[in-house]
């Protein structure tokens, strides 16, 4: 995965911050085959103005094509905010902690 684009005038490189939102994949083989996949607009699966993008390369034994799309959402702050035993259980137990 790597970074791509502009953000307020300076060159994207949160790769982290790039994993989440909407992100769009196109992929298709006929025994070559590959994926790629970009960070998306919230209301369409256009490529976003910066972002993360990834590409794959595959050998298979038939044909396929297809288009998927995924919204990843960081629970961070829930997690940390939650009063239950789960949340209790998962502050004590689950480390967070990006660098870049």
């Amino acid at each position: 995965m790597n970074a791509y684009g502009e953000k307020d005038g300076a060159k994207y490189t949160n790769v982290f911050e790039g994993a989440t939102g909407y992100s769009t994949e196109f992929s298709g083989s006929v025994f070559y085959g590959g994926s790629h996949s970009f960070s998306a607009n919230d209301d369409n699966i256009r490529r976003a103005d910066y972002g993360t993008q990834a590409t794959s390369f595959n050998l298979g034994t038939g044909y396929d094509a297809g288009v998927s799309r995924t919204n990843t959402t960081d629970i961070t702050q829930k997690v940390n905010n939650a009063p239950s035993a789960i949340g209790s259980w998962l502050r004590k137990n689950v480390k967070h902690s990006p660098s870049i």
